[in-house]
């Protein structure tokens, strides 16, 4: 097997669903997997296939020592339940894995405050945020913001537009950004515009690709729209990176765009891949507790890439 592989620490070792899809990387030869939890199950599933290692799971043994830690340290011990997610995360942090999967069986917010506690934020970093990869037949698209943060500050707003064209650049997109408002254009009087224009300036700062807002959605999308709302712009026909200004409305844009298709045409529309978690010392994604086979694959697939 190839030497130059990535591994993948895996917390979901009861999901049938997770098992499918490492098979199918493994048979592809795409990655190894370090995977936490039952090996009978697991054994039972992959076979001998080889790539991966089961490891056992420590009976809570790796919570407990966190809880504890963190009451020597004077702090109050976390919300959490699975040591297995612990465990696996702890494969990430110590480097005998390269990233990590999983959460179909615990819920988002687990995931997120185990893998800020154990993995750690990014120098400057304030949270973790994340971006959803909306994947159509003419083009893939990054939708920031679509499911953790509520009403962000301009500065955190800005960190979600880096990270997310950095996203954009490691999947192999060349990222163009746009930050998303119900009005266009930075003279826009009300301050939810203004706060999306000052989050597009802090974050074009520090990016070496367009990054501008605020936008309508419809002038980020249609270039002739675009050009009779903002001259000399490089967005309208171009963005493949939509920021949104939190959860409110990153949620709802990207499941309409997800069902906007089969709903008004009957035809099947792009796929969403997510939510991807962005701001973290190293790759980690969470499964949405719904996730089938195919959705998993394409996770771990996105998370590969961003391991490279």
């Amino acid at each position: 097997m190839d030497q130059n592989l990535k591994t993948i620490a895996i917390s979901d070792s009861f999901s049938s669903e997770m098992m499918e899809a490492l098979k199918r990387h493994l048979e592809e030869g795409n990655c190894r997997f370090l995977v936490v939890g039952n090996e009978d199950f697991v054994k039972s599933n992959l076979g001998d296939i080889g790539g991966y290692e089961c490891v056992s799971t420590d009976e809570g043994a790796a919570l407990e020592a966190l809880q504890i830690k963190r009451v020597e340290a004077g702090k109050k011990p976390l919300n959490l339940t699975n040591s297995d997610l612990i465990q696996a995360l702890e494969l990430v942090q110590t480097g005998e894995a390269d990233g990590f999967v999983g959460g179909k069986e615990v819920v988002t917010a687990e995931v997120l405050v185990a893998a800020s506690k154990v993995i750690g934020l990014q120098a400057g970093v304030e949270c973790v945020s994340d971006a959803t990869l909306i994947v159509g037949s003419e083009r893939d698209a990054l939708f920031g913001n679509s499911a953790l943060l509520e009403e962000p500050t301009a500065e955190i707003l800005a960190d979600n537009a880096v990270m997310c064209g950095e996203l954009a650049k490691s999947l192999g997109m060349d990222p163009v950004v746009a930050l998303i408002s119900y009005q266009t254009g930075e003279k826009a009087p009300r301050s939810q515009p203004q706060k999306v224009a000052e989050a597009a300036r802090l974050a074009q700062a520090r990016s070496e690709w367009p990054v501008e807002g605020p936008f309508q959605p419809d002038a980020v999308m249609d270039e002739g729209i675009g050009a009779t709302k903002v001259s000399g712009s490089q967005i309208p026909g171009k963005a493949n990176v939509l920021v949104f200004d939190g959860v409110e409305v990153g949620n709802p844009a990207y499941k309409i765009a997800v069902q906007a298709s089969q709903f008004f045409m009957g035809t099947a529309g792009p796929k969403a891949i997510g939510p991807l978690l962005l701001g973290l010392n190293k790759p980690a994604n969470d499964l949405s507790r719904g996730s089938t086979a195919d959705e998993i694959y394409e996770t771990i697939k996105v998370t590969i890439q961003q391991c490279v």
